[in-house]
């Protein structure tokens, strides 16, 4: 049995795990993330399959080395949100920050990297 959730669980964490920051909306290139007092607009580029992808490599690369799976809390403490924290902690390096109202991310290894010069 597969300790990783399916794709469309995975998913949903992501966009609850987005979500504590504002409104969050599929779009072709992911997920995007409108927020603030100005409506800025975060995008992620990632599809469910590269989201499940990381995920799996992620748990099993920990468990073949005798640790746990790494599904790290990601909303409230509570267990059906958990995502690897490498993940979560590269989306806060790159949204922290944010200081244009576009920015665009795209995963590049184990970490979210800042897309230059993106536009929407």
């Amino acid at each position: 049995m597969s300790r990783v959730p399916d794709t469309e669980e995975l998913w949903a964490r992501l966009r609850r795990f987005m979500a504590r920051w504002g409104t969050v909306d599929d779009t072709a290139r992911g997920l995007s993330l409108t927020w603030g007092e100005q409506h800025w607009v975060t995008e992620v580029e990632i599809t469910q399959d590269e989201l499940y992808a990381y995920v799996h490599e992620y748990v099993n690369w920990r468990i073949e080395h005798g640790l746990d799976t790494g599904l790290e809390n990601g909303v409230d403490d509570d267990r059906e949100n958990r995502l690897p924290m490498p993940l979560m902690d590269s989306f806060g390096d790159c949204f922290g920050p944010q200081d244009q109202a576009y920015l665009r991310i795209r995963l590049q290894g184990l970490d979210f990297v800042v897309v230059p010069d993106a536009t929407p």
